[in-house]
């Protein structure tokens, strides 16, 4: 049990795999951005609208703990994220079907605009 040599199950990525995934997150950095900016957002607002917008296109519940999973953030901070982007008419919040505990962030009509 002990003599199981681990290093061996770990083979180092290649270079041009970590290259795309440092371009993809740039990239994905300058989009949300340049979203933010156009919303008039501060950026972790924008990457929660933007992940709200995404599971909403996909048909996906997304509770608030799961954004706050995807976002990075504490579930408070999230919490006080939605609160926010709530009060200024960019969400709604309704019960998840599955969950009555929860309310899952759903786009209204002012956050559908944001779309293009």
């Amino acid at each position: 049990m002990g003599d199981h040599d681990t290093s061996r199950d770990l083979d180092p990525v290649p270079v041009p795999v970590t290259e795309a995934l440092r371009a993809y997150g740039e990239t994905y950095t300058r989009v949300a951005r340049a979203f933010a900016s156009h919303a008039g957002l501060h950026s972790t607002d924008a990457t929660a609208m933007i992940e709200i917008l995404s599971a909403e296109e996909l048909g996906t519940p997304l509770s608030p703990a799961k954004l706050s999973d995807q976002i990075g953030l504490s579930f408070g901070a999230t919490s006080t994220l939605l609160n926010r982007l709530e009060a200024v008419g960019h969400v709604t919040r309704s019960r998840i079907q599955t969950d009555r505990r929860g309310r899952e962030p759903a786009l209204d009509a002012r956050g559908a605009t944001t779309r293009g």
